[in-house]
């Protein structure tokens, strides 16, 4: 687990983790209209 997670901390522009970083905002900016 440790491995995986240092690798990606080396590769930051992973396609997952762009994917993930996309949802996270995209989820982020949802809450964000729907408090309003």
């Amino acid at each position: 687990m440790n491995a995986h997670l240092s690798d990606v901390l080396k590769h930051p522009l992973h396609p997952f983790f762009i994917i993930f970083l996309v949802l996270f905002l995209d989820k982020f900016k949802l809450l964000k209209d729907y408090s309003r």
